[in-house]
């Protein structure tokens, strides 16, 4: 059986604008599983305008990465760059030059799935989650600045490392104390200001799950 989700109108036989279905799962979050979601993909990607919307393809390309499908991911995401107008960078609407120029809605597609697609950053109401993915030509990505309850967080991803430093917190964020944790283990990183935390990881274990009970900050499984 073959699960995937319409929009209200059938376009069966037509030629859909932009990224429209695909955002249930991101940003909206919508609770589906992995077949659905990858139904999603390949059948929307098939009917979509290749000369739509610049926040088009960087909305697939995070879906691919939730798949843990990088390859496929950076394919998509590279159509992002046709978008792109000289001699200042300027991100224009459509990949043909026309549309709104100066288009942030694409630059912030572009950045989103540098953000939330090989980070796997996700803002859930008790937890911030991780998932990161990282494709062949990518040895190392750094996320600086993100600012959790008090605290301001320096995230370092590689494939054999995860190095979260804090280099900042709150009054209230050093009396509750946050704390990585490893789910295969349950072993915790206590985290405060000025230290930072690193752990080894394999491939296969990448999931963060931060639970505000303790608070955690972050946890591996």
């Amino acid at each position: 059986i073959h699960v995937c989700i319409f929009p209200l109108c059938s376009f069966l036989g037509e030629q859909v604008k932009q990224a429209d279905v695909i955002l249930l799962g991101f940003p909206l979050l919508y609770p589906m599983d992995s077949e659905v979601r990858r139904n999603d993909l390949e059948m929307y990607e098939s009917v979509t305008d290749p000369t739509g919307p610049a926040m088009t393809w960087s909305m697939f390309a995070i879906g691919w990465l939730e798949l843990k499908e990088p390859e496929r991911a950076q394919q998509l995401l590279r159509k992002c760059f046709s978008n792109i107008t000289e001699p200042f960078k300027i991100w224009v609407e459509n990949s043909d030059g026309s549309g709104a120029v100066n288009f942030l809605t694409g630059m912030g597609g572009f950045l989103q799935a540098v953000l939330f697609g090989y980070t796997g950053f996700r803002v859930a109401k008790r937890r911030l989650n991780f998932d990161p993915v990282y494709p062949d030509d990518i040895k190392k990505l750094k996320i600086t600045g993100v600012c959790y309850l008090g605290s301001k967080l320096t995230f370092t991803f590689t494939k054999e490392n995860v190095t979260i430093e804090v280099t900042r917190s709150s009054s209230e964020a050093q009396c509750s104390g946050l704390e990585a944790v490893l789910a295969a283990t349950q072993q915790r990183f206590p985290l405060r200001e000025g230290t930072t935390s690193s752990v080894s990881v394999t491939l296969t274990l990448h999931d963060f799950y931060p639970d505000l009970d303790s608070p955690i900050l972050s946890e591996f499984r």
